[in-house]
């Protein structure tokens, strides 16, 4: 399976390549490479120097974990992380404590949640998804912020300017999101009109992408903006009554929620 190499952000240390995943839900083997490369980033970048006075006389790390959605029953991805850490040396309830917060599905929460880890403090910081980890990166100037983000055309790259505190992988999703178009069209060839839905804050560069692929696809496309959980439920009639022949869903967190 192809990878691609992400950007990498040290706090103190050189920028260095990392390996991403694939998608946001990350199964499977490119999962777990995502998952160890974030432990390894959260380790490289929690280093004494970075430390509080109380982590030092205690010996022990503080590690902040921001979802934007729930836990969930299941949480594979959690578990190879807390895995990872354990391999690295650090053990939770042993020399390690993570402290989890998750919003709801709801980005307006997101701020406040990553100040409360901030302020504890927090040695480092975790979230993931594009849309969330500008908003982390935004509201968190001091501590140290891993992130997985799969918009990396601009957002990566603009949160790099001028930031000493930020560091993570990047995926391929946004840049597949034409192959996927492609990929429905080989499954079903008659499909002429593709309703895609997104939310553009989480992926600016994903429906452009999409919608150049089209035109030699012979598909029309049409695109349904949703920001947010309590957006689906009311557009569904107007999915209804457009019959589309097909929905394209853009994996964002949320939306893969």
């Amino acid at each position: 399976m192809e990878r691609r190499a992400a950007r990498h952000f040290g706090r103190t240390q050189e920028a260095k390549p990392l390996t991403g995943g694939h998608a946001m839900n990350m199964n499977g083997l490119s999962g777990r490479i995502v998952v160890m490369v974030l432990a390894l980033c959260v380790i490289v970048i929690a280093t004494p120097t970075s430390l509080g006075a109380q982590s030092k006389a205690a010996k022990i790390s503080r590690l902040g974990w921001l979802e934007v959605c729930g836990a969930g029953p299941r949480r594979p991805n959690f578990d190879v992380f807390r895995s990872r850490l354990a391999e690295l040396g650090f053990v939770e309830g042993k020399n390690l404590i993570i402290e989890q917060r998750f919003a709801d599905c709801r980005y307006d929460r997101m701020p406040g949640l990553a100040t409360e880890l901030a302020q504890m403090p927090v040695d480092v910081l975790f979230t993931w998804g594009t849309r969330a980890s500008r908003i982390v990166a935004e509201t968190v100037k001091n501590t140290s912020i891993v992130v997985y983000s799969c918009d990396p055309f601009e957002h990566v790259t603009r949160l790099a300017r001028g930031r000493e505190n930020l560091t993570g992988v990047t995926c391929m999703t946004t840049e597949l999101s034409p192959k996927r178009l492609e990929l429905l069209h080989e499954a079903v060839p008659k499909i002429s009109r593709v309703m895609f839905i997104h939310d553009p804050l989480a992926a600016p560069n994903a429906w452009k992408l999409t919608q150049e692929a089209a035109p030699r696809l012979g598909i029309t496309l049409q695109q349904l903006q949703l920001g947010g959980t309590e957006d689906v439920q009311p557009e569904l009639p107007m999915i209804a009554k457009g019959q589309p022949d097909a929905l394209f869903v853009y994996p964002d967190v949320i939306l893969s929620s």
